[in-house]
């Protein structure tokens, strides 16, 4: 409790682009300046020259410790990063250092097709390995896709692993290719189907 224990750590803070004005933009602390605020305690902070790209990867950092930060916000933050051009996705493994296959796991939510990604609608429960394990499935094409989405309910509650959406998805597949596999069409003389026998 900040107000029994005072400020412990304090907030990092830098001058914003409208220098004139002696604002300052809250870089690091932000739960910190929030229970400071409503307290009506006076904040504690540590004033720094910080480029974007050495702000961005700060915040990086703190939400990557929160408990709360999901999988999927993490992602969005590193997608945004990318996508502005500030960094590249070796710079995120050398100053988060994380590996190459952990930022590509947190990428991977962006790289599902977009109209599956828009059916799943909630990704906060999802894991990045079975985002990522969704985009790999994905590649093997429309089929699988299918069967992702059949899946759906499961994979926004959180409460499938990505090895158990692998069995199940591969299995769904492999079900129906035998399903078509075992259906018999009988045809009339002149070449047209009759009627088809399903199993």
């Amino acid at each position: 409790n900040m107000e029994k224990v005072g400020q412990v750590q304090p907030c990092t803070v830098r001058l914003s682009d409208s220098q004139k004005n002696k604002k300052y933009e809250l870089i690091f602390g932000e739960r910190r300046y929030w229970a400071a605020i409503s307290k009506g305690l006076k904040l504690k902070v540590v004033v720094k020259d910080i480029s974007n790209d050495s702000a961005a990867l700060m915040l990086l950092s703190e939400n990557a410790n929160r408990e709360d930060t999901t999988d999927f916000a993490y992602g969005e933050q590193l997608n945004t990063l990318l996508q502005s051009e500030m960094l590249t996705q070796q710079d995120l493994v050398e100053k988060l250092g994380l590996s190459k296959q952990k930022i590509s796991r947190f990428l991977s939510f962006r790289k599902i097709p977009e109209e599956l990604f828009n059916e799943i609608r909630d990704w906060s429960q999802v894991s990045a390995g079975t985002a990522e394990k969704i985009k790999q499935l994905c590649s093997k094409g429309l089929t699988y896709q299918e069967a992702i989405l059949y899946y759906a309910e499961q994979i926004r509650s959180g409460s499938i692993s990505h090895n158990k959406l692998l069995d199940l998805v591969e299995s769904k597949v492999n079900n129906e290719k035998r399903s078509l596999k075992d259906t018999k069409k009988y045809y009339t003389k002149d070449g047209r189907i009759a009627f088809t026998v399903r199993p």
